[in-house]
C-alpha cells in the first residue's frame, strides 16, 4: 500500500477530550469495557478520513461529568491524523502527486504527512464549520490554518461497518458492499446478446408452461385495447429481461454440511454477519484493482464493530486470520477474548473511561524498559572498555531470552486468560493454579458471589518471575493490580525493584501482599489452620469409605497424630486437588473473623475499599453477628 496512518489525535470530541492513539500497520484492536469510546474513536476517524461532509452536531462537543459544556472559544473538535511512508522508506514516492505540497519531513529527514480536521461551534452556531489544514510540526501539533489543506485524500478512505450488519439485507440496496459490486457487472455486447436471447427464452417457456401465468397474461392483455396502445403488449416475465436487471433480484445462497443450499435469509445472523464482511473485502479488492488500472495509489482502512457479533467461539478465532487478510488498516473494536488471544500485544489498544474522559493504553513491556536502558549504557560506554562492553552485550542477550520465554508462555496458556482480563476492573495476580483456586473460592465466600461479578479475575502466573510482565502489560492498560504472593525475599526483592522502573500511575507497593515469614501458600494454610488442614487430608483419603465407619475411625486417628512434615508433603503432592477441601473445613470454623485467612482477607479488604460500590456479604455477616453478640450481652446483663 506504500502508507500506513500511524497516528491519530483528538480533542473535544464526545468523551475523547485529549486522546493519542498509535495504530499498528495492519490491525489495531480496540478492547475495553462498554461505553469506553471505542465507537467514538471510529466515528471521528470516519469524519476526518472521508471527503464528504458529515452532520456533526453540538451534542459531539465533549461535556465534563458534571453536565458542565466547554466555553464558548473552546467549543472546537480537532483530529489530526499523521501518514507515514510503510516497509521503513524515507519518502513517499507514488503518494508524492496525491499529498503535494502538504508533505513534510522530522528532523531525520524523513516525509510524512498530516492534517487537522477541525469542526469549529466557538460562534454558537449549531451548524459546524468543518476545514482541513496541513500540520507542519507533528510533535508541537502546529497547523497551518491560513489555508486549507491541497492535498487529495480520496485515495485513503475510511469504510466504517457497524455490528449491525447483514448481507441479506444489504443485497436489495445500491448503496451496500453488495449492491455497489453488484452494480459495477458488465458483460461484452456478444455475451450481453446470448444471455438475453436465453433469458427470453426462460420467460417465452415459463409463461407457455404455467396454465396460472397463462390466464394472467391473456387477461393483463386487454390492458392493450384499455390506453389503445400501439406497442407490443403487456409481457410477464418470471426471469429478468435484460443483464442489466440480473443485479436487482440478485441473491446468495449458501449450503451448511449436507443440507440444501438455501438463500441467506434462511440462515443464522452469524452467517449473514460474516457475509457481509466477505463482500466487504471482495469490493476493496475490486476497488484496488480499479486503482491499478487506472495508476493510482489506493490505501483503504476499516472501521469494524463486534466482528466477533452471532458467531460462536471457535468461528471467532479464525476471524482474526481472516481480518488480516483484508486489504489495508484495520482498526476493530471487540469484545471477543477468542479474537484478543490471538493478536500481538503491539496491536492491543485498551480504552477505558475512569471519569469524564476516555483513556487509551499501549502495552509498554518491562522488557522493552530495560532493553532500551541496557542499549543506551551500552552507546554511552567507551570503545576501550571492553569487558563493560561484553557485560552489557550479555544481559541485553539476557533480556531478550527471557523476554521470549515470557512470550512463549503467553501464547501457550496466559495469554487465552488475558484475553478476558482485558475487560477487567481490576487482577489479582497469583503465583500458581492453586493460589488461584484458592482466592476464587474465598472471594465468593468475601463478596458473596464469583469474582468475576464485579469485574474481578484471578491470574496465576506460573511463577513469581512472571508478576513484572503482567504488571507492565495491566499497568499499560490502566488496570488496577494486586499481588498475592509467597513471602520469599528474592520474590520480594525482585517485585520491588521491577515496580520502581515502571511508571504506574495509581499502583504502589502496596498492591503486594507477601505471606509471612518466607512461607509458600501451603505452610502459610497449614501454621493458620493445622486442625481444619488435617480434617481435610482425612476427609480426602477416606471419602469413599463411608460404608466402613471403623476403618475411618482408625484412620482419621492416624491422620490427627501425623506431624507437620507429613501433612506439608501432602498438600505439596495434591495442591489443586486438595484446596476444596481445606477451604471447606476452615468455612465450617464459627468465628466469623477466621474462615477466610488473615492475609487474604486484608487483600479482599483493600480492594473493597478501592472499588466502594462492592457490599461484601462477609462485611455484612460480621456486622450482624456483631449486633447480635451486643443483644446477648444486654440480655445477660
Amino acid at each position: 500500500m506504500g502508507i500506513i496512518i500511524s497516528e491519530v489525535r483528538i480533542k473535544n470530541f464526545r468523551s475523547l477530550k485529549d486522546l493519542k492513539v498509535k495504530l499498528s500497520p495492519n490491525i489495531t484492536l480496540l478492547v475495553g469495557m462498554n461505553n469506553a469510546g471505542k465507537t467514538t474513536f471510529l466515528r471521528a476517524l470516519n469524519i476526518a478520513l472521508n471527503t464528504d461532509r458529515h452532520f456533526i452536531g453540538k451534542e459531539d462537543l465533549f461535556i465534563n461529568k458534571n453536565g458542565e459544556e466547554l466555553p464558548p472559544d473552546d467549543r472546537i473538535i480537532l483530529i489530526d491524523i499523521k501518514i507515514i511512508p510503510s516497509d521503513g522508506k524515507s519518502t513517499f514516492e507514488e503518494w508524492a502527486n496525491d499529498f503535494g505540497v502538504d508533505i513534510s519531513s522530522d528532523v531525520s529527514g524523513t516525509e510524512f504527512f498530516a492534517y487537522r480536521t477541525k469542526i469549529d461551534f466557538s460562534e454558537n452556531r449549531y451548524f459546524s464549520q468543518l476545514n482541513r489544514y496541513k500540520i507542519v510540526d507533528w510533535e508541537s501539533g502546529n497547523a497551518d490554518e491560513f489555508e486549507n489543506l491541497k492535498a487529495d485524500i480520496s485515495n485513503i478512505p475510511f469504510y466504517f461497518i457497524d455490528a449491525q450488519r447483514d448481507l441479506n439485507e444489504e443485497t436489495t440496496k445500491r448503496t451496500s458492499d453488495f449492491g455497489i459490486l453488484a452494480g459495477k457487472v458488465k458483460y461484452d455486447d456478444a455475451i450481453k446478446a446470448e444471455l438475453e436471447d436465453q433469458l427470453k427464452i426462460l420467460n417465452d417457456k415459463a409463461v407457455a408452461d404455467s396454465p396460472v401465468l397463462k390466464k394472467l397474461h391473456e387477461s393483463l392483455d386487454r390492458l392493450n385495447r384499455t390506453v389503445q396502445n400501439s406497442g407490443g403488449g403487456v409481457e410477464i416475465t418470471p426471469f429478468p429481461k435484460k443483464v442489466r436487471d440480473l443485479s436487482k433480484g440478485m441473491k446468495v445462497h449458501f449450503q451448511d454440511g449436507e443440507s440444501d443450499s438455501f438463500s441467506l435469509e434462511y440462515h443464522g445472523m452469524g452467517t449473514r454477519s460474516w457475509a457481509s464482511l466477505l463482500t466487504f473485502k471482495a469490493k476493496i479488492e475490486q476497488f484496488e484493482d480499479e486503482h491499478k488500472e487506472e495508476n493510482k495509489p489506493f490505501h483503504p482502512s476499516l472501521g469494524l464493530e463486534e466482528p466477533e457479533a452471532h458467531l460462536h467461539p471457535n468461528a471467532q478465532r479464525q476471524v482474526y486470520k481472516q481480518l488480516k487478510d483484508i486489504k489495508g488498516q484495520k482498526i476493530i473494536s471487540t469484545h471477543s477474548p477468542y479474537i484478543v488471544q490471538q493478536a500481538d500485544l503491539s496491536e492491543i489498544r485498551h480504552f477505558s473511561k475512569k471519569t469524564d474522559e476516555t483513556i487509551v493504553g499501549e502495552v509498554v513491556s518491562i522488557y522493552d524498559i530495560k532493553l532500551r536502558t541496557l542499549i543506551g549504557d551500552l552507546n554511552l560506554t567507551p570503545d576501550s572498555n571492553k569487558n563493560r562492553i561484553s557485560s552489557l552485550e550479555k544481559e541485553i542477550k539476557g533480556v531478550n531470552d527471557t523476554k521470549r520465554e515470557f512470550i512463549r508462555k503467553y501464547r501457550s496458556r496466559a495469554g487465552k486468560i488475558l484475553g478476558d482480563i482485558l475487560f477487567s476492573r481490576c487482577v489479582i495476580l497469583c503465583e500458581g493454579e492453586t493460589e488461584e483456586q484458592a482466592l476464587q473460592l474465598w472471594g465468593m465466600k468475601y463478596f458473596g458471589q464469583p469474582l468475576s461479578n464485579h469485574g474481578i479475575d484471578i491470574l496465576g502466573v506460573d511463577g513469581f518471575t512472571n508478576y513484572i510482565p503482567y504488571v507492565s502489560i495491566l499497568s499499560s492498560f490502566d488496570i488496577n493490580w494486586f499481588i498475592f504472593s509467597d513471602g520469599e525475599d528474592v520474590t520480594i526483592d525482585s517485585l520491588i525493584e521491577d515496580i520502581l522502573l515502571l511508571d504506574n500511575k495509581f499502583h504502589s507497593l502496596a498492591n503486594i501482599f507477601a505471606l509471612p515469614s518466607k512461607q509458600n501458600f501451603e505452610e502459610y494454610i497449614y501454621e493458620n489452620y493445622p486442625i481444619e488442614v488435617k480434617k481435610a487430608k482425612a476427609k480426602y483419603e477416606l471419602e469413599n469409605w463411608k460404608d466402613k465407619p471403623e476403618y475411618v475411625e482408625i484412620e482419621t486417628s492416624k491422620i490427627q497424630s501425623e506431624n507437620d512434615e507429613e501433612v506439608l508433603k501432602f498438600m505439596k503432592n495434591h495442591k489443586t486437588k486438595f484446596v476444596p477441601y481445606y477451604v471447606d473445613e476452615i468455612s465450617k470454623i464459627d468465628n466469623i473473623k477466621k474462615v477466610i485467612p488473615p492475609l487474604i482477607l486484608e487483600l479482599f479488604d483493600s480492594i473493597s475499599v478501592e472499588y466502594s460500590h462492592i457490599e461484601p456479604r462477609y462485611i455484612k455477616l460480621d456486622l450482624l453477628l456483631n449486633i447480635l453478640e451486643n443483644i446477648k450481652d444486654n440480655a445477660n446483663t
